[in-house]
């Protein structure tokens, strides 16, 4: 509308400065006549055009209908801040981070083009004065996303973790912990928030099954030098846990203890040991991160012929100690070391 107005002035300007000059024979008052009449028709087509025109050009915010919708999902946004809070002669820094992931699920959910998840989850660290590492903890909240819409709350964890993250469909927390103590990861199921288990540092095995619905399979073991929470983890001569999974639940666990105190001696006071697959002449694979390729099981349907498999957990005692877990018919068989002394307990 200014423009049309500006063009309009500048037209009267130039009308009026041309009837001045070559129309000095007519009267006065015709060429004012005249003048009014050009000037009023001149301004009516640019009020005209710049109306027309403005028809054409999208109000701000308006949509055109070309360009892809959005919707904002959560209405906070992703942060990290540092807070001092002083706590009688102390003062705590406070370091909280917001963050948000995004994951399709696995193949077993129906229509997996139209269903996400998205994880909103916020990790806070409180460091004390005087005190080595951190108090870490995460909480995170997971929803099904259809069509681009948030449909309903599938799950909440809140556990002591500096990290989240998602890892092959799987969500993952992970704490680091200070000082002498392992790493402790745990994994969960992406869909309905269910432990499947937890290791230290690295070790983990997976075994997949080629062209087969059966899914992957997980071996953790947990040493006694981290983060404990269960009851069975606080009782007396806890040495380690080893679990059995799939992506969707704890197949089973089974809890390692010495016989006593004088144990300690022998398998070392932090239950540090290593799990490894034992290569074998077939033709299955063991490919990076510990991931074998069971080509021996190829297109199986049944879980039995999850079988012939060998893991070696070596005890870091001094001299180390190696013991062979057998996995036959998808189950674990530990009895080489219930054997070594250890006492095994299945409490899955």
């Amino acid at each position: 509308m200014q423009r049309g107005i500006i063009l309009a002035v500048s037209g009267i300007v130039q009308t009026y400065v041309r009837n001045n000059q070559k129309n000095r024979s007519i009267p006065i008052v015709r060429r004012r006549m005249r003048f009014l009449f050009v000037s009023f028709c001149f301004l009516a087509i640019i009020i005209f055009a710049d109306c027309d025109s403005s028809k054409l050009e999208p109000k701000s915010g308006e949509s055109t209908g070309m360009e892809s919708s959005s919707r904002i999902l959560f209405g906070d946004s992703s942060y990290s801040k540092i807070e001092f809070v002083k706590t009688g002669t102390d003062t705590n820094r406070i370091i909280t981070t917001q963050q948000f992931l995004w994951d399709m699920p696995y193949r077993k959910y129906p229509k997996p083009s139209e269903c996400e998840v998205a994880i909103s989850q916020q990790v806070k660290w409180i460091e004390r004065p005087g005190k080595e590492g951190n108090d870490p903890s995460l909480q995170a909240s997971c929803y099904l996303i259809e069509n681009g819409r948030k449909v309903r709350p599938l799950w909440q964890i809140n556990q002591e973790a500096d990290e989240g993250s998602i890892w092959f469909h799987i969500y993952k927390t992970v704490w680091y912990g200070c000082c002498s103590a392992r790493p402790n990861t745990t994994l969960y199921n992406i869909m309905t928030g269910t432990k499947l288990l937890e290791y230290s540092r690295d070790e983990l095995l997976t075994i997949e099954i080629p062209n087969s619905p059966l899914e992957v399979r997980y071996i953790g073991y947990k040493c006694v030098e981290t983060t404990l929470h269960e009851d069975y983890e606080l009782k007396g001569n806890y040495f380690g846990t080893i679990t059995y999974s799939s992506v969707d639940s704890c197949l089973e666990k089974f809890v390692i203890r010495m016989r006593s105190q004088a144990d300690y001696e022998k398998y070392g006071v932090f239950g540090e040991a290593h799990i490894s697959f034992i290569p074998d002449a077939t033709k299955n694979k063991i490919g990076p991160e510990s991931r074998l390729v069971l080509w021996a099981a190829n297109g199986a349907k049944s879980s039995n012929a999850i079988s012939g498999i060998s893991i070696q957990f070596e005890s870091c005692d001094n001299p180390p100690c190696f013991y062979r877990i057998n996995l036959r018919n998808d189950t674990l068989d530990l009895s080489s070391i219930a054997d070594s002394g250890l006492v095994i307990t299945r409490i899955k």
